[in-house]
């Protein structure tokens, strides 16, 4: 296993911290999630692996949207599911030209 290990060594330090980030990531309490973050980030600086650094940048610039996930932990499943109704809606309704209609469609798909 040691072998493995060595061999492997930025796997085994990404899974550690992929493990890390998940428990950080599951804090409920603002103030709590955001020190966690700051403390993840740091530590996942010092592995000096490309992809983990970018990540970092990634997570730093959008941090305060990630903290206030503990908050109001919400998803734009739905939106993004709305959305994708009206595209399809629209593409079979191609070539008409009663916008009126074409509300009253989407209306009545999303009772």
């Amino acid at each position: 296993m040691k072998d493995i290990l060595a061999a492997n060594e930025n796997l085994s330090v990404c899974y550690l911290l992929l493990e890390q980030f998940n428990l950080t990531y599951s804090i409920t309490s603002i103030t709590q999630l955001y020190k966690g973050m700051k403390t993840w980030i740091s530590l996942a600086r010092q592995s000096n692996v490309s992809e983990i650094l970018s990540f970092c940048d990634t997570i730093e610039n959008h941090l305060m949207g990630i903290v206030y996930h503990a908050k109001f932990p919400i998803s734009s499943g739905r939106v993004e599911g709305i959305n994708n109704m009206i595209k399809t809606i629209r593409r079979k309704a191609y070539g008409f030209r009663d916008t009126e209609y074409f509300f009253l469609k989407i209306k009545f798909a999303s009772l």
